[in-house]
């Protein structure tokens, strides 16, 4: 607003909005032009100075004179924007309120204070059935009410439900319940009240859900009823074999009241000699190892007796997620089939023998003549009938005459059936020329063949029999000889059995599919773990060569910070523990089989506690845990023994302790016992103050693939095998492992093991590769993983040989065909052709080409996968991720031993300092070489290596990020252990002397270096 607080004509129109302003306009220059004399009123939009729009409602009253000629006209401002942005926000929530409701599948009616419509959708009316002109806004309930009610919609309601319905009071009816419809269709409604009196209403369609309800109960109640009445138990147990189900069959079998069985576990009631079969059965029920099994045991009966019973389990699962949720066993008493089978197997057995002596005896005093036979087959307790060469019976002994009922001679074989009243076991008339002594004179052999016999007194007798014939002493057939026994009683036992097993046969058939189905179950279980590992093999060491290989370059920057080198090493110990578990899990198999060696070297013991512990530290602190470390003095600085594997075990241990502890602390405390000839029995102890173990679960904590609980998986993870391997490296160590617990109070896991002490450390410097190594071969390298191809081609070309690279074998194949390389690295899994395929290839060749050594380089390292690539054809393996010495060394085994082996002492990396070279460029390059050359004949030559520590690790320090960044690695390892040594008061003599050897070949290989420049 101007300070004279004037505004031109034309500059108060513009201040309204472009699309109002034309209107205003337009009305004032009419009430100007005399064209009204009353008051006016217009809603507009003002645009501010700051671009910001309002909304005002404009008022304009015209002034008259006494003439009612316009004198002035006076306009007012009222600024609504508040009020038109109100209006909009309830009329865009009435347009989505509106939409929601249409969008809905569920009905909806409001009711107001007087019972009439004030709003409803769509759903509604299509859930009512109700026209238009019944159903709309402010029809009356009591008229949708009255054509419900004369259409008949209220026939089917429940009988609870029909008054309230018929008589349309709401207060009547629940707040929520189900409405049938003649139509069968089910609507659950639901009733709430508003705050003015009215109500809100919403029907849904629940005819498929009530129906599915309707049938799970039907189902369940008709289990329950087969439950309740069968004549077996039926017992359903959780994944802890808990009974949280038994039937009342229990009662009849065992003595028991079902509901004094719920909660306990089945082991309580097995005899002590089942126990330990039976436990194998609920390990691989409850670990789902298998679905279904059978097995019988022996169960204590209430009064104290052993119960025989069969058991038949089904492991049953969650109908939501599918996983395993408990098992369904039924029990059935097999007490009296026990006791037959022994009764009939010491029957047969005694028979046997006693068959067996008397044919014994019989060959031993008989001649063999026929009057000598006779008399002994009479004394036979089986029946044995004797014809002659015609069929004629011409001897019956006392066995089968009591068989038989009677005993006839001279009959002739078509009689044989009629007169011994014999019969199929289908009950029919036998024919004769079908029986078995019918058969035998006509020269057959037939063994046990079964008839039924009728005696003359009416029983029934069934017979299971042989029948050969008889030989003279020139082998002419003299006769037949039958020999029958009496199988009554064992077909009666066979029959009482088959009655309460169902058939037989059935459940043979039943347990041969089921013992197949657990072999093709084990089977594949077995093929499954092998390929788990040997796809752990290659996805987990692939890329962790990856992580190994780059940390160690990175830590070969310079101008890396304390804490960023300090992470850098963290890195390679973790990834080199993360390694040595890989590589456990891996090679699990060697552990079973005690092939696992163990590589003894010096280590600073201390520095295996520290580097353990920093890995979980970090772990603990994050779940609020305390972490407390007591060493004895009397623990050794240095000891001789496998550092990965003890570190592995305590690794193990002191993740299960952050795993299982929630709150408090974690201690690990580490003693020493001297021992005899300069030993020292160590003892480590991890301490938690988690959730503890029961005591009788202690036993099963160091068995491979087992935890305390089958579903503590479900709270912490694990596989179970970690203290298996635990238990196993440490034994393999000659030392002991062992647990103290208390359930709810803590856990404390300990390990001893003996190991020989070394006075002064073994330090020396880690070579880039060996001393002496052939150089300037030519490599055929065939890898597809780039990042894989950039690692092992800069530690080649650094040992000075050349490379050519493939990325599959069919390109390998091509390469060694065109020209002769000295050896060949072959990744196995590449795309196209894997590397086994393409070493059968190239052995096919003819010439030195088909007979090159091919060393397999790949992260599959598994026993049963290494034997694999020597028949196919390859010389050697390097599993990833690899060492540079151990790559360059197996090169060198293999290298072509037609020339002598060139000496190369490498000092410097190439790679490292052509990268500095090319981004500072060659002169400056060749100063910092200078410059490096002067601090090292300043700081570690010229001063012959001070006494004094402090001066000495500082000069130490300095020289470690300025010969890593020229590439001299192994100058810099060595002075990092100098600085290190000097920090901690170690032994300085030999780690000095190393330091002064790599200073004199750095400053060589920097002379060279200068020359070549210069030349």
């Amino acid at each position: 607003m101007p300070a004279d607080r004037t505004v031109s004509f034309a500059d108060h129109f513009d201040c309204y909005h472009p699309e109002d302003r034309e209107y205003v306009l337009a009305r004032v220059e009419r009430i100007l032009a005399g064209g009204f004399s009353t008051t006016y009123q217009r809603r507009a939009r003002i645009i501010r100075p700051d671009g910001t729009v309002r909304d005002v409602i404009i008022q304009g009253v015209p002034e008259l004179d006494t003439d009612a000629r316009l004198t002035a006209l006076h306009g007012m401002l009222l600024d609504v924007t508040e009020l038109v942005q109100f209006e909009q926000h309830a009329y865009d929530a009435g347009q989505l309120l509106h939409v929601t409701l249409e969008s809905m599948d569920q009905g909806l009616v409001v009711l107001d204070a007087g019972m009439c419509v004030s709003a409803f959708n769509k759903s509604a009316a299509e859930l009512l059935d109700l026209p238009p002109e019944i159903l709309h806004l402010g029809a009356s309930f009591e008229a949708i009410h009255d054509f419900h009610r004369v259409r008949g919609d209220f026939s089917t309601v429940a009988p609870e439900l029909r008054l309230g319905m018929l008589s349309g009071d709401l207060q009547r009816l629940p707040l929520v319940y189900d409405w049938l419809k003649p139509s069968g269709i089910t609507l659950e409604l639901r009733r709430s009240p508003l705050k003015n009196g009215g109500w809100v209403v919403t029907f849904s369609d629940v005819t498929q859900h009530r129906s599915a309800q309707r049938a799970v109960v039907e189902s369940e109640h008709r289990y329950r009823l087969l439950a309740e009445n069968a004549t077996d138990i039926t017992i359903w147990s959780d994944l802890s074999t808990c009974r949280r189900y038994v039937s009342p069959a229990v009662t009849t079998i065992l003595g028991y009241a079902p509901e004094e069985l719920i909660g306990t576990k089945p082991l309580d009631f097995v005899h002590p000699e089942d126990s330990s079969a039976y436990r194998l059965v609920l390990d691989d029920l409850t670990r789902g190892r298998v679905e279904r099994a059978l097995t019988s045991q022996r169960y204590k009966h209430r009064d104290g007796r052993w119960i025989w019973l069969e058991i038949s389990f089904n492991l049953t699962h969650d109908a939501t997620t599918g996983d395993p949720d408990g098992y369904v066993a039924t029990l059935r008493d097999i007490s009296e089939r026990k006791v037959m089978e022994a009764a009939l197997s010491e029957s047969e057995a005694r028979y046997r023998t006693l068959v067996e002596a008397q044919l014994h005896e019989a060959q031993a005093r008989a001649d063999f003549t026929a009057a000598t036979s006779a008399a002994i087959l009479a004394q036979l307790a089986e029946g044995v009938i004797v014809t002659d060469a015609a069929g004629r019976i011409t001897l019956v002994n006392a066995a089968a005459a009591a068989i038989h009922g009677v005993a006839r001679l001279d009959i002739e074989p078509d009689s044989y059936s009629d007169t011994y009243h014999l019969f199929t076991e289908d009950g029919l008339p036998h024919p004769p020329r079908d029986l078995p002594l019918a058969r035998a004179v006509r020269g057959e052999t037939v063994c046990d063949a079964r008839w039924r016999i009728v005696r003359p007194d009416g029983s029934e007798v069934v017979a299971v029999g042989s029948a050969q014939p008889l030989r003279g002493p020139h082998q002419e057939q003299i006769g037949a000889v039958l020999t029958l026994r009496d199988n009554t009683a064992k077909e009666i036992a066979v029959r009482a059995l088959r009655d309460l097993n169902a058939t037989l046969s059935q459940r043979v058939d039943e347990r041969t599919s089921e013992a197949e189905a657990a072999r093709s179950l084990a089977e594949a279980g077995s093929k499954a773990k092998s390929d788990f590992l040997a796809s752990m093999s290659h996805e987990i060491r692939t890329p962790l060569h990856g992580v190994l290989g780059y940390a160690d370059l990175l830590g070969e920057e310079h101008g890396l910070s304390v804490s960023a080198r300090q992470h850098v090493e963290r890195i390679r110990s973790a990834g080199a523990a993360l390694l040595t578990v890989v590589n456990d899990v891996l090679d699990f198999s060697k552990i079973e089989a005690g092939q696992i060696e163990l590589s003894n070297e010096p280590f600073a013991l201390e520095a295996l506690i520290d580097n353990a512990v920093s890995i979980v530290r970090g772990s603990a602190e994050r779940k609020g845990l305390g972490f407390s470390i007591e060493m004895q003095t009397a623990v050794p600085a240095w000891i001789v023994g496998d550092q990965d594997r003890l570190r592995q075990v305590l690794l193990n241990l002191l993740n299960n302790a952050v795993k299982f502890t929630a709150v408090g602390f974690i201690s690990l405390s580490i003693s020493a016992r001297r021992e005899a000839g300069g030993a020292v029995r160590l003892r480590f102890s991890v301490h938690d103050t988690g959730i503890g173990i029961p005591a009788e679960k202690l036993g099963r904590l160091f068995q491979r693939f087992s935890q305390v609980d089958g579903s503590i998986s479900r709270d912490y993870g694990g596989t179970g095998l970690g203290l298996a391997i635990t238990k196993s490296l440490i034994e393999l160590m000659g030392g002991a492992v062992g647990v103290e617990s208390i359930k709810g109070c803590g856990s404390t896991f300990w390990f001893e093991v003996e190991l020989p002490t070394v006075t002064q450390p073994v330090i020396s410097a880690s070579p880039i590769a060996a001393d002496v190594v052939h150089v300037g071969m030519h490599l055929l390298l065939a890898e597809d993983v780039l990042l894989n191809q950039e690692l092992a081609c800069a530690i080649l070309k650094h040992a000075g040989h050349e490379v050519d690279i493939v990325a599959n074998g069919i390109e390998a194949i091509a390469a060694v065909a065109a020209r002769t390389y000295d050896l060949v690295l072959m990744d196995v899994q590449m795309p196209g052709m894997d590397g086994m395929t393409a070493t059968r290839h190239i052995r096919t060749m003819e010439g030195a080409n088909g007979n090159m050594p091919i060393i397999a380089m790949t992260a599959n390292v598994l026993p049963h996968q290494i034997a694999e690539f020597i028949a196919a054809g390859m010389n050697d393996h390097v599993g990833k991720p690899f060492k540079r010495s151990g790559l360059l060394e197996v090169i060198e085994r293999w290298a072509p031993r037609h020339s002598a082996p060139k000496v190369r002492t490498p000092t410097i990396d190439r790679e490292t300092f052509e990268e500095l070279s090319d981004t500072v460029g060659d002169l400056k390059a060749q100063e910092l070489l200078d410059l490096l050359a002067d601090e090292l004949n300043q700081r570690l030559i010229a001063n012959a290596f001070s006494s004094d520590r402090e001066k000495l690790a500082r000069d130490a320090h300095a020289m470690i990020s300025a010969t890593s960044m020229l590439g001299f690695i192994e100058l810099s390892d060595l002075c990092r252990k100098l600085e290190d040594a000097c920090n901690t008061q170690r032994d300085l003599d030999d780690l000095i002397h190393e330091v002064r050897l790599s200073t004199k070949r750095t400053l060589d290989e920097i002379d060279l270096m200068c020359f070549s420049k210069n030349a």
